[in-house]
């Protein structure tokens, strides 16, 4: 040790090894800050999409939200965005439905009569709305009128069977 300038050399060390757990937390807290601000860009956009949205901009709320959902869609593997997502998708089906595009809405869904979530209730709900409003102009005669009923039918009793029972 060199006691002349008051410095020991064991002294020097501890800084060394500080400044490795110093460098890791640092940049769990960039990372950190990094996931809070894609975050809230996300969540102007959803905000913009919504503003849209009620103004009956339902083109440009959409394709607002197309963008959050493909983002989205790469972290759906995580629980909260998995939720998300799910929200999202179905602000995408509500918008297209009182936009009048009762097509999209039923295409977007792969099965919607099918099983789903209880998650996706909402969802469902909207689609089998859409069946019903699709089926309404193409009823001209009696006929169609209650084959379209009947498919509008079926899709309200899908959406009965998925949505979870509570016992009251």
């Amino acid at each position: 040790s060199d006691w002349s300038s008051g410095v020991c050399s064991s002294d020097l060390d501890v800084p060394m090894k500080g400044s490795g757990g110093a460098f890791l937390v640092a940049l769990v807290l960039a990372a950190l800050g990094a996931a809070c601000l894609a975050a809230g860009l996300i969540d102007r956009r959803v905000v913009s999409a919504q503003r849209e949205f009620a103004a009956r901009r339902y083109a440009q709320a959409d394709a607002t939200l197309e963008g959050v959902e493909r983002y989205l869609g790469y972290g759906r593997w995580m629980p909260w965005i998995g939720g998300t997502l799910a929200d999202i998708r179905t602000e995408r089906a509500a918008m297209r439905y009182w936009s009048g595009q009762y097509d999209r809405v039923v295409a977007d869904q792969s099965d919607p009569l099918g099983e789903g979530t209880a998650e996706s209730i909402e969802l469902q709900l909207i689609a089998a709305n859409a069946v019903y409003r699709r089926g309404q102009p193409g009823a001209t005669s009696t006929r169609a009128a209650v084959e379209a009923l009947q498919a509008a039918a079926s899709a309200y009793l899908a959406v009965l069977k998925n949505a979870p029972r509570s016992e009251v």
